[in-house]
C-alpha cells in the first residue's frame, strides 16, 4: 500500500512471520529512493493464517490506513484502523459475524457521497461481496455470492 503524506512517500504492508501478524513500513525522500523498512509492533496472533498467508488486506483513505482482517478464533470479519503508519492500530470491531472467512481482498472508494471499504471474501467456499462505510451513509448493497449470481450488467 503506498501513499502521499503531505509530499512524503509512504509504503505500508502486513504479513506473517510465521508466528506473528507483522506491519511495515517505509518512508521515501522524494527522489524514488524508498529507505529501509521499519517493523512496527506485531499487530495480532489472532489473524486466521490459511497456508502461511494471512487473511487480511489493507486500504488507505489519506494518510488513514485500514485494515480488515479474519479472526484466528472465529473466522469473522473484523475492522481496526491505523492513524500513524501502521505503528499503532485500534481496538478492532467485528462486521461480518457467523462466516468461514478464507479469503478477503478489499479497496477504498468513494459511493454515493460515502467512503466505503469495499471487500470480496470467501465465506466457506461461497464468494461475498459488501462495503463498510468509513465515512457518510451509502446506498445500500444488494449481497449475494458470485455462485448464484455470476452475471453482472453494466449501464
Amino acid at each position: 500500500m503506498s501513499y502521499d503524506d503531505g509530499g512524503t512517500a509512504r509504503i505500508a504492508w502486513v504479513g506473517y512471520d510465521g508466528t506473528n501478524i507483522m506491519a511495515w513500513r517505509a518512508t521515501g525522500d522524494g527522489s524514488n529512493d524508498i529507505g529501509s523498512p521499519t517493523e512496527a509492533t506485531a499487530l495480532s496472533d489472532d489473524v486466521h493464517v490459511n497456508n502461511e498467508t494471512a487473511i487480511m488486506t489493507l486500504g488507505v483513505d489519506g494518510t488513514t490506513l485500514h485494515m480488515l482482517f479474519a479472526n484466528s478464533a472465529d473466522q469473522d470479519i473484523y475492522y481496526s484502523k491505523s492513524d500513524d503508519d501502521g505503528a499503532n492500530w485500534d481496538a478492532s470491531t467485528e462486521i461480518e459475524d457467523a462466516i468461514t472467512c478464507n479469503f478477503l481482498c478489499g479497496d477504498i472508494y468513494e459511493r454515493d457521497g460515502a467512503t466505503v471499504f469495499a471487500y470480496l471474501y470467501d465465506d466457506a467456499g461461497a464468494t461475498k461481496y459488501n462495503e463498510y462505510a468509513l465515512t457518510g451513509t451509502p446506498i445500500a448493497v444488494f449481497m449475494n455470492s458470485y455462485r448464484q449470481r455470476h452475471q453482472f450488467s453494466i449501464g
